[in-house]
């Protein structure tokens, strides 16, 4: 090796991947001569193109010990690769003169030039085809066009013939191995008859026994072998008894399939499973923990609903496994019992059921359903929703128990008008519904429904034994356009989640791409048996807590929530409490009758973090709501009200509004619109709302039959006549707290109207009996209203001379009344004050009277 030009074992080649414009690569091994390197470039398209210097490429580097590099004329492509390979060209470098003066430098670089032709030599040596030490050399032969190589036993390589070649020689071994089977079969049987060990008799489809084997009558042979299912349907073979050209089986024999297994059943059984086209009656055998629709010859070819029933019967306690990806079609309902799972794997279940029948029913306990569709296509209207649903548990007019049901990654379909898709009934805990899917439908009216039921004696109307679910997960449902319509708005039964009556339930994560005709959600209390009281609920059911989080989508109406028991007084409710979070539904102010939000006999409800947009009334409250939160949520560009409340023959109580924003509403123009209307309710706190709707005639009006308003810390940037509108000015007793409202604009009738004394501070003093002292504002000192001793009020609006505050002296209706204080005359003190200690202000600076005669009675207090 050359201490100039010193050389490494190195192969002498490098391939580089292109980055998009890359011009330079390097040589990283040395080279004498540019004419020493070889460069290629690997198209995108699998293409090897060898290039020349200097058309291509520009060489740099020869002679240094580091190596060199090359740069390209056009930029790569990102992607393609370039490889350099060091090719040295096979001549001297320098050439020696005989007799001639000796040059170290050029033997010099003769030997650096048949080293690296060695080492050239070495790496395309390691590339070849290679024999073991001792043999000889391997050959490769030259083969015609469409052949293969294949090695010989001296690992040569040979013509291995072409894929028709080897399809035949392939047919030749099957027919051989066939022959061989054959006289092996006929040997086993032989020995069988003469008292040998027992085989297994081994035949396909369509293929005869040998003479031999038909001979066979009462010999306890082993298990026969099918390669198909099919053969095995087809089998003429096989027979209960001993004839000319049959094998004889008896009961209780193993038959083997394509791998499955089977138990020939008496030749009088009713209950098996498959029959040979020889009459032979199997009962498929369970697979482990599993029953396989293909062991029951079902290929989704048709109406399979005979050999569908069967698997369903037969799979009861097992995991029924579905061909994948098959469509089947069954004319019946499919039932499962307890203890047995559906996995569709991808496969799709048809029912084409005609009248009053379920379609796929889960009747049992510890059922799972997934993985596929279920789809109703013949379904026949008008029917209760126990019948003609795709996926029913239990039973609507029964009181059937189910207990842990799982219902997953499914899609669900229906052709039969005003149905559900999934529908849970009966006495059922524990179920599972989520990652569901309801493509677009225009017959599907209600996805999910879970509902109370009964015990179907109508005899004595309402039924006396009702039973309610419990327990219920709805999560990850993704619902499309849905345009069935009844002809009813609002509807109660088209619903993208509907709860009747259900106890302890969590739905979230619904999206609803479109129901222009229906609700994104519904919860109904009580049912018509009206049997249980609020403790007997309590204790057998629990609370009825419902959690919803996570609804987004256009629908009719929001949230419809609905607590029915009328037999109860309204002191005692239902044990209910509804908790929703993250609602955010958009409408169509057009329909008149859409809602964001629907409440009526309501209590424990509570709305937060959510969103109604473009309804023709953000909520529509009924007065008989009891507990009611609704925090930061958004009530913008309805119709009409942002929030109304309509009379009822009970009284609301208990409301809060907080931290809420109302903006747009009355898009439609309407006269004395507000965008919180409240009537009929006692106890409603309003704080930290903002309000910015220029078309509302008002942005909050109470009328005169809403008691005990709290009113603080609002605020309006728009109302078309007043702000703040609580009754008439000769009303009391609407407002209770009126604090730190304020308003951004002075609508026509001012920011503020209705009732003409309005507390502002609230205190309790103690004596012989606990007595509340308020604090109020008003224009005059009030002529209406109940006041106790000690009330005071701070008179608004007083000029000079005029007084500024009062206090109850008397207790009443409205009461005797005291001026306290009074502004005097600008010019100064000239008027008598009315009563010792009073104090008024005059030019800036505080008196105190020190008597009534005079003027003089007044004194500068210091």
């Amino acid at each position: 090796m050359s201490a100039v030009f010193p050389l490494e074992d190195d192969p002498r080649w490098r391939e580089h991947v292109a980055t998009s414009g890359q011009t330079v690569f390097p040589v990283p091994y040395p080279f004498q001569d540019n004419s020493d390197i070889c460069i290629q470039k690997l198209g995108l398209d699998g293409s090897t193109t060898d290039l020349s210097e200097p058309e291509h490429y520009a060489l740099t580097g020869a002679g240094n010990p580091a190596g060199g590099s090359y740069a390209l004329t056009t930029p790569a492509v990102a992607g393609e690769k370039y490889r350099s390979i060091g090719d040295a060209v096979g001549n001297r470098v320098q050439s020696v003169v005989r007799a001639g003066r000796y040059s170290s430098a050029a033997t010099d670089n003769d030997l650096d030039r048949a080293l690296i032709r060695d080492l050239e030599l070495k790496r395309d040596l390691s590339r070849t085809f290679k024999a073991d030490y001792g043999e000889q050399p391997g050959r490769v032969a030259l083969l015609p066009a469409g052949h293969f190589h294949k090695a010989d036993e001296h690992g040569n390589l040979i013509d291995g013939g072409s894929a028709e070649d080897v399809a035949a020689a392939q047919e030749n071994a099957a027919a051989a191995k066939e022959d061989a089977e054959r006289a092996e079969a006929a040997r086993d049987v032989a020995e069988e008859m003469a008292g040998s060990v027992q085989w297994p008799v081994s035949y396909g489809v369509g293929q005869t026994l040998l003479a031999v084997q038909r001979l066979q009558a009462q010999a306890n042979i082993g298990p026969v072998k099918f390669d198909t299912v099919a053969g095995l349907l087809a089998d003429t073979i096989l027979a209960y008894s001993l004839a000319a050209g049959l094998v004889a089986v008896a009961a209780d024999k193993i038959v083997e399939a394509q791998g499955f297994r089977y138990e020939v059943a008496a030749s009088g059984a009713t209950d098996h499973h498959i029959e040979t086209a020889g009459g032979v009656k199997l009962y498929v055998l369970p697979l482990g923990d599993r029953m396989h629709a293909a062991a029951f010859g079902l290929r989704g070819d048709g109406d399979e609903t005979g050999q569908l029933q069967k698997l369903f019967s037969a799979g009861a306690g097992y995991e029924i496994r579905l061909g994948r990806a098959q469509r089947y079609l069954t004319t019946e309902e499919l039932a499962l019992a307890d203890d047995t799972s559906l996995n569709l794997r991808g496969s799709c279940l048809d029912f084409a059921c005609i009248g009053a029948k379920r379609n796929l029913a889960v009747v049992g306990n510890n059922v799972s359903v997934y993985g596929g569709v279920i789809r109703n296509v013949i379904g026949t209207p008008g029917l209760q929703s126990t019948y003609q649903t795709p996926i029913v548990i239990a039973r609507y007019d029964y009181l059937d128990a189910c207990r842990n049901v799982t219902i997953e990654h499914m899609h669900v379909e229906t052709v039969a008008a005003g149905r559900p898709g999934i529908a849970v009934f009966g006495d059922t805990e524990n179920v599972i519904i989520r990652n569901i899917v309801f493509p677009d439908s225009a017959y599907l009216a209600t996805p999910i429904t879970v509902h109370w039921s009964f015990n179907g004696d109508w005899s004595d109307h309402p039924p006396k034994t009702t039973v309610h679910q419990r327990n219920i997960v709805i999560e990850n449902i993704s619902i499309g356009r849905m345009t069935y319509n009844s002809g009813i708005e609002p509807d109660m039964n088209i619903c993208g989640v509907y709860l009747s009556a259900v106890y302890n339930a969590k739905i979230s994560n619904v999206t609803i791409e479109d129901m222009p005709h229906g609700k994104a959600v519904t919860v109904y209390a009580g049912d018509w048996g009206f049997q249980h009281s609020a403790s007997e609920v309590e204790r057998r059911f629990g609370s009825c807590g419902i959690e919803i989080d996570n609804i987004r989508g256009y629908v009719h109406t929001g949230l419809e929530v609905y607590m029915l028991n009328p037999l109860d007084p309204p002191s005692v409710t239902w044990p209910t409490s509804v908790v929703v979070s993250n609602m955010h539904v958009k409408g169509r102010p057009e329909n008149v009758a859409s809602q964001g939000l629907r409440l009526g006999y309501a209590p424990h409800v509570s709305i937060k973090n959510s969103s109604f947009d473009g309804f023709n009334v953000g909520a529509s409250i009924s007065s008989d709501v009891f507990d009611l939160d609704i925090d930061d949520v958004d009530f913008i560009n309805c119709a009409r009200w942002g929030v109304s409340t309509s009379p009822a023959a009970l009284t609301g109580r208990d409301w809060r509004f907080t931290n809420c924003r109302f903006k747009a509403n009355n898009q439609s123009s309407a006269g004395s619109v507000a965008d919180i209307l409240l009537q009929n309710v006692v106890g409603v706190l309003l704080e930290g709302n903002k309000f910015d709707s220029p078309l509302c005639a008002f942005n909050i009006r109470a009328l005169n039959t809403a008691a005990r308003l709290r009113v603080r810390n609002n605020h309006s940037d728009g109302a078309a006549t007043i702000c703040y509108s609580f009754g008439a000015g000769s009303d009391f007793g609407i407002v209770e707290e009126y604090v730190n409202n304020t308003s951004s604009v002075t609508p026509s009738a001012g920011v503020r109207g209705g009732q003409t004394t309005l507390p502002i501070m609230s205190f309790t003093r103690s004596g012989a009996v606990n007595q509340r002292n308020t604090v109020y504002t008003s224009p005059i000192i009030p002529t209406v209203g109940v006041y106790a001793v000690g009330d005071r009020v701070l008179l608004e609006g007083a000029t000079a001379g005029q007084a500024c505050e009062a206090i109850c002296t008397v207790a009443g209706s409205p009461g005797t009344w005291l001026v306290t204080k009074q502004s005097g005359p600008l010019g100064g003190n000239s008027a008598a004050p009315n009563f010792v200690g009073q104090i008024a202000i005059f030019g800036g600076n505080a008196y105190v009277a020190t008597g009534v005669a005079s003027a003089a009675d007044w004194k500068v207090m210091t």
